[in-house]
């Protein structure tokens, strides 16, 4: 066969002979002719050239070999035991460069170009037989050559270095070493002495950058961590494990509690700790999103159980308290009156308190929504802002924002222990006290005084420019603007009667003094404004007021006449931030 002669490699194997004999690379291949059927029993030359470097235009050895095909068109030869062209093959580099072997088959009409490949991982195994094993270096084993052996049985083991210490030299402080003598391990690079003898554990290993593992059978990884106590590990980027057996994860973690488990970022330590979650921004910035303590207590949001008036970021919060079998969950905002909803002294045993400012005092006690309050052994509070009664043990509260058991304190519904219960509105003229009977009757007495509340958010300024500043337990204008007011809307039944109102506000200014008005408005025109009742706030205040206007007898007409509550400092003045604000009013009306 003849002529166009085209060859089809169909498969190409490279393996090293045995080392006792030859020292070539194995070449078998199958040899096909332009229709794809094998060349049995043909005469082919088959000339390899090997180039060293990237550009494969470096010839360092070339041979050829004339073989013969056998019945499956399969040639076996070994490169380095060829004809040689040019070159040595005994003195190729094989670990100075990547080295290419470029094929040429001629089956009587020329040498055919079958292209050029690198050499992987074969003839390395060549190069492994030339390593020098002089110097600082243990003797290889020619005996079993994947060994790296020593006669030396105490001696450290150090790549890239002279030495386990530092040596003061940037070019080593990059290296690998095992410490016979401590049987301890290091890998990466160290700019300092994290490394030395002195801070090495037994049985320790350290690896990554500047890690540093002090005690006995610690382990550090990562960046800049410290494992420093017997058993402990650290791991990530400058995390601390001081415990004993602690194991520290994370940035900027730490841990000195024996057995401790730390992860996350920059946590605030505990010792009474088992499990620290740290979510904190930096080492001045620290924060837990999660403790749970050794003996089985559990903190959500915060660092401890009790608020931390320095700061809001604990305010949202849960917890268990083993130690009382007492469950929180909600937020303290702590809030004007500075109280401390779930510290200590305000937890009952086996109590559970849910909601924004909710306070179960009472042993069994349940406090669930707004600033309610359960004192009572067994007690519950639902609602708002309830009046708290510790002979009660249900309560429904309806109050408005204020201070605990204040004029803003109120419960619609209660269920006392000796079976009496308190309605608010029962049938729509007042508050009715009822008391069941033993036959089952209601026995009800009536007062038809009620309240209307205006909270912090009832309240807009009167002007669209004003900075209005609330939240849920105050209002005021922080613009340092003269005589610029806050007003709320009055929506009460037609035919009520206003008796009176309450207003509840902070006083601590020596220069502002308060105006709080109650107006009816014409509803056809706007311009009759009429004042039902006014007073002023006077001199220097303690804190926290409660001022009443009281005879007053205002019949509400929603058809002709609109009605507004106005707050306003007096004289020229502006609100005194922080020492003025409302927070809220209470109007007292009938209905008749």
């Amino acid at each position: 066969m003849k002529a166009r002669f085209s060859l089809l490699l169909l498969m190409l194997f490279y393996s090293i002979n045995s080392f006792s004999q030859t020292r070539g690379i194995n070449y078998k291949a199958v040899i096909a002719d332009t229709n794809g059927l094998p060349m049995a029993n043909q005469s082919v030359t088959i000339q390899f050239t090997i180039f060293e470097g990237n550009m494969a235009t470096n010839i360092v050895y070339q041979e050829t070999h004339t073989t013969t095909t056998n019945a499956n068109g399969i040639v076996i030869v070994n490169i380095g035991e060829g004809v040689n062209v040019s070159g040595d093959f005994q003195m190729i580099n094989w670990g100075f460069d990547t080295h290419f072997v470029k094929t040429e088959i001629d089956s009587g009409s020329g040498f055919v170009d079958f292209g050029t490949t690198e050499f992987k991982t074969v003839p390395y195994a060549l190069h492994a037989e030339t390593v020098s094993a002089t110097g600082d270096v243990s003797p290889f084993s020619e005996a079993t050559p994947n060994r790296i052996s020593a006669t030396n049985t105490n001696a450290d083991f150090v790549v890239g270095s002279t030495s386990t210490e530092d040596e003061n030299n940037v070019n080593l402080d990059g290296r690998m070493f095992f410490d016979k003598s401590k049987v301890a391990f290091r890998v990466g690079s160290v700019d300092g002495t994290q490394w030395n003898d002195s801070n090495r554990g037994l049985y320790s290993f350290a690896a990554g950058r500047n890690t540093r593992a002090n005690g006995v059978g610690t382990t550090a990884f990562g960046k800049d961590t410290q494992a420093i106590t017997s058993y402990s590990t650290a791991l990530g980027d400058g995390t601390i494990a001081g415990g004993y057996a602690s194991l520290v994860v994370g940035v900027g973690t730490k841990s000195n509690n024996s057995s401790q488990f730390v992860n996350g970022t920059y946590n605030v330590e505990d010792n009474s700790a088992s499990l620290i979650v740290g979510n904190g921004t930096s080492d001045t910035e620290r924060q837990n999103a999660f403790v749970v303590k050794s003996n089985g207590s559990i903190i959500a949001g915060s660092n401890q159980f009790e608020n931390d008036f320095s700061t809001n970021n604990d305010d949202k919060r849960f917890f268990f308290d083993k130690s009382k079998g007492a469950l929180r969950a909600g937020s303290t905002n702590g809030g004007t009156f500075n109280y401390s909803y779930w510290n200590d002294a305000n937890i009952g045993e086996n109590s559970i308190a849910f909601g924004l400012n909710t306070v179960a005092t009472g042993y069994n006690a349940v406090a669930l929504g707004e600033q309610t309050t359960a004192s009572g052994r067994g007690a519950i509070a639902v609602g708002r802002h309830n009046f708290d009664d510790p002979d009660a043990i249900f309560m429904v509260g309806n109050g408005s924002p204020g201070p605990f058991n204040s004029s803003l304190s109120s419960t619609a519904f209660k269920v006392m222990i000796d079976g009496t219960v308190n309605i608010d509105d029962l049938s729509g003229t007042g508050t009715r006290n009822v008391k069941v009977t033993a036959d089952g009757d209601l026995v009800a007495s009536i007062t038809n005084t009620k309240n209307y509340s205006i909270g912090p958010y009832d309240f807009e300024a009167s002007f669209s420019d004003a900075q209005i500043r609330r939240n849920f337990t105050f209002v005021y204008l922080s613009d340092n603007v003269a005589e610029r007011a806050i007003t709320a809307p009055v929506h009460l039944p037609d035919g009520v009667t206003i008796t009176g109102y309450t207003a509840n506000y902070l006083d601590n200014s020596t220069s502002t003094n308060l105006q709080f008005s109650l107006y009816r408005i014409s509803a056809t025109n706007g311009s009759s404004v009429v004042s039902i009742g006014l007073f002023n706030s006077s001199g220097n205040m303690s804190s926290n007021r409660s001022d009443a206007v009281t005879g007053l007898s205002e019949t509400i007409d929603n058809e002709n006449f609109m009605y507004i509550v106005r707050v306003i400092p007096i004289n020229g003045q502006n609100w005194d931030v922080p020492n003025t604000n409302v927070r809220s009013i209470q109007i007292q009306y009938q209905e008749n």
